[in-house]
């Protein structure tokens, strides 16, 4: 927490020490996960925040959202704590919920226009690294957890079936978008690939929860202000 604090801060300072213009941009958001144990889709929110300087080659921008969870279905085997119980063996209905709050900080480069452009058509790519928190909810079928269990004892960081409650990720992003002035401000349209660098890439940990974590492709529609 305290370096993506100590981020912030470095971030409000340059706006506050360098001669910019800065652009707000809320957007929604479509997010279809490729990762392919457990697919989905969702939609959410976003806030970007963009710094043009003058005769810059990027504009940096940060980038917070939050999107709504994508809901896993699996089957967990439950097993009898005593051997005389019968059925020995059970298999119980799993329901998980994974939200995506995310921080996202990179640069703009504008292939026509520019982000100071108030008229036209303005055409840019995106790259970045985003900060993803992905919490796991894990709810169950009613079964009788005083004869059988999921093969993991519950703690602040464990579902009983032995997924992660809490799980966090790098994205490598990139991106590409355009937009028009309309009105007082810009509307936007983006998409974008996050590709996990930890946990659901060639990197990934052996945690049950890697095969939850999304590999979000995200189609944008924002409005943005130039101040």
């Amino acid at each position: 927490m305290k370096k993506e604090l100590y981020i912030i801060l470095t971030f409000c300072l340059i706006v506050l020490t360098v001669k910019a213009q800065i652009n707000i941009a809320p957007y929604g958001t479509f997010v279809r996960n490729l990762n392919k144990s457990t697919g989905g889709n969702t939609i959410g929110s976003g806030l970007l925040i963009e710094i043009s300087k003058e005769e810059s080659l990027f504009n940096i921008y940060v980038d917070a959202s939050y999107c709504r969870p994508i809901i896993t279905r699996s089957i967990v085997e439950g097993i009898a704590f005593n051997s005389g119980t019968n059925p020995s063996r059970i298999y119980v209905a799993a329901l998980y919920k994974v939200p995506i709050y995310r921080l996202e900080f990179g640069n703009r480069f504008y292939i026509t226009g520019s982000g100071r452009n108030k008229d036209g058509v303005n055409v840019f790519a995106n790259i970045a690294v985003a900060l993803t928190y992905t919490p796991c909810n894990a709810r169950y079928e009613l079964y009788n957890d005083d004869l059988y269990t999921l093969g993991f004892m519950e703690t602040s960081q464990l579902n009983p079936d032995g997924t992660e409650k809490h799980g966090a990720d790098i994205l490598f992003v990139l991106g590409a978008g355009i937009e028009k002035k309309i009105g007082i401000g810009n509307l936007f349209f983006l998409t974008s690939i996050g590709i996990p660098t930890t946990q659901a890439g060639p990197n990934s940990s052996n945690s049950e929860l890697s095969t939850f974590y999304p590999i979000p492709l995200n189609l944008s529609i924002g409005y943005k202000f130039i101040l």
